[in-house]
């Protein structure tokens, strides 16, 4: 696959053009004031609808809730019962960007075999961001929704093309920003273990 793009939480370079407006305001609403460490700033972009709306509505809360439960929730936890907590968060991490790559590479080879090499650009402007990342674990998560965001275009041009239904395009995203959501839910319940919720 292709290099995956650069995402960010609050100030978004988005030009001139009137539509970033919208997506510049939703972004930013979690406080990540709350988080107390260091950070790097990521530049990130982001071109599909489904990869926008999965960053915007996970990611910074997803960091929040990582750095309650692996800084301030250790402070009161044991060391085994973090640990734990920190193996199912790898586990869950690793699920996902296993099922994301088996699912890139299944598509490559659809699309190479079809003679297609290059993605057509998306005929929209992107979400430019600039991402502020506190751990290792938010670094690998942003580079999901990254590859996320690749294989939205990629699924895309496999329909265009004829090389997949319409439906089976539907299952395979919905597969995916499944995986996206069980690994922020389950920070969220590690966080918060008896106000585990159902996603609407």
């Amino acid at each position: 696959m292709p290099n995956f793009p650069k995402n960010t939480s609050d100030e978004a370079e988005a030009g001139s053009d009137p539509g970033h407006d919208r997506p510049r305001q939703r972004v930013g609403r979690v406080d990540l004031s709350q988080i107390e460490s260091a950070h790097r700033v990521v530049p990130t972009e982001l071109c599909s609808i489904e990869a926008q709306h999965a960053f915007k509505r996970r990611f910074d809360l997803m960091q929040v809730n990582l750095h309650h439960v692996l800084v301030r929730g250790g402070f009161g936890l044991s060391s085994g019962t973090l640990a734990e907590a920190e193996e199912r968060i790898r586990s869950q991490l690793e699920k996902a960007e296993d099922i994301l790559n088996d699912a890139a590479e299944r598509t490559e080879r659809r699309l190479v075999g079809a003679g297609i090499t290059n993605l057509e650009n998306y005929h929209m402007t992107p979400l430019v961001l600039q991402v502020k990342v506190f751990s290792s674990y938010g670094k690998r998560y942003l580079q999901l929704i990254g590859a996320f965001d690749q294989m939205m275009k990629m699924l895309d041009v496999t329909v265009r093309h004829g090389l997949i239904s319409a439906e089976e395009v539907e299952h395979e995203k919905a597969k995916l920003k499944t995986e996206l959501r069980h690994f922020a839910n389950l920070v969220r319940d590690l966080r918060n273990p008896h106000c585990a919720r159902s996603e609407k």
